[in-house]
């Protein structure tokens, strides 16, 4: 059952409008304390975005699609679902920007 709105192409694109808002929230959390506005602005710049793809993938959002379940791979529950949806139908290697490893590796700690 394939009722996905967006193409390959779009995806990709808001998949990399995403990646670019997890460099700000990295590039702002270096800062400290009185750039934490800046961090949540774009953090939940992110998870908009994310929803729509996850809407697009199961017409569900948090991490719901039975076919590509939701991991821990981080601390930062959003970017987990940013890696979800990613991997639904896409890898990191499709991203302008590919900073996948080093976030993740980012949100761990």
């Amino acid at each position: 059952m394939e009722n996905r709105t967006f193409e390959n192409k779009a995806r990709i694109a808001i998949l990399n409008k995403i990646m670019g808002c997890f460099q700000q929230v990295v590039q702002w959390d270096k800062f400290g304390y009185d750039t934490k506005e800046s961090v949540v602005e774009y953090q939940h710049k992110a998870v908009v975005l994310i929803e729509l793809l996850e809407v697009d993938d199961c017409m569900s959002v948090g991490g719901f699609d039975d076919s590509n379940k939701l991991g821990r791979e981080t601390k930062n529950r959003s970017f987990n679902r940013f890696l979800c949806v990613l991997r639904k139908y896409n890898k990191p290697s499709d991203l302008r920007d590919n900073y996948v490893e080093l976030f993740t590796q980012y949100f761990k700690d």
